[in-house]
């Protein structure tokens, strides 16, 4: 079904952060809501399509195109990635500490709060907001198609 996909991230290491408005599409299958999106010029990853899971407590987000990555949040835990990049590939460690909201068939938010960490480099705290609505999605969908 066709939506309207926000995500908006920000770190304390960038005051402004970067908010993403763009038509996708969102669907459950088996209990697992998934926001499908074609990132754009604005993210810094044209070419790549973006896919958010939500599963139970869990979010993974998947990148492929420009750029490759998959990003596991789990609350209280921590995971290990490969983000693959035109210029070469960075170890990354996501330590997750929350997970708030609700995603379901009608849309919904959720935020996560997440620390990433890449080697010789001080941590940075990261707040992802993630906001799936069926208003204005056919509209949005007309003018970029």
């Amino acid at each position: 079904m066709r939506a309207l996909i926000e995500v908006e991230s920000k770190q304390n290491i960038d005051e402004e952060g970067i908010k993403v408005i763009t038509p996708g599409n969102f669907y459950e299958e088996d209990g697992v809501f998934y926001a499908v999106y074609e990132e754009t010029e604005i993210s810094g990853m044209e070419g790549t399509i973006t896919t958010i899971k939500i599963e139970g407590n869990k979010v993974f987000l998947n990148r492929k195109g420009s750029l490759n990555s998959e990003m596991i949040f789990e609350e209280g835990k921590s995971t290990y990635v490969l983000y693959e990049t035109p210029y070469g590939t960075l170890d990354m460690k996501i330590t997750t500490d929350s997970i708030t909201g609700e995603i379901k068939e009608s849309g919904g938010e959720l935020a996560l709060e997440y620390i990433l960490e890449f080697p010789g480099q001080a941590p940075i705290k990261t707040n992802l907001k993630i906001s799936i609505s069926f208003q204005d999605a056919d509209v949005m969908t007309e003018s970029v198609e």
